[in-house]
């Protein structure tokens, strides 16, 4: 992995995947692989998503509520993929 980018988690909004004062180190030498978590911006919000492929068309769905965001792809920047989790 590639690492670049640690983001540490401020909250409880993540668990129970993040607990609060976890660091998620970011990757982004390549897509994000099957069970990995992938960090987006849409509208100047960092979000962490599930990345899902189908039919060969990219889909994030939000780790906190599981919903599709967004419904267009236009509308995302990709931060990169939790290469490394440091528990605190």
């Amino acid at each position: 992995h590639k690492v670049y980018l640690g983001i540490k988690i401020p909250c409880l909004h993540y668990l129970p995947h993040y607990p609060q004062g976890d660091v998620l180190l970011l990757a982004n030498d390549r897509d994000a692989m099957r069970g990995e978590n992938t960090v987006i911006i849409i509208n100047d919000n960092v979000i962490i998503t599930n990345r899902i492929v189908e039919n060969g068309v990219e889909h994030y769905y939000g780790l906190r509520d599981g919903k599709l965001r967004p419904t267009d792809s236009s509308h995302i920047q990709i931060i990169g993929y939790v290469a490394k989790i440091i528990r605190v």
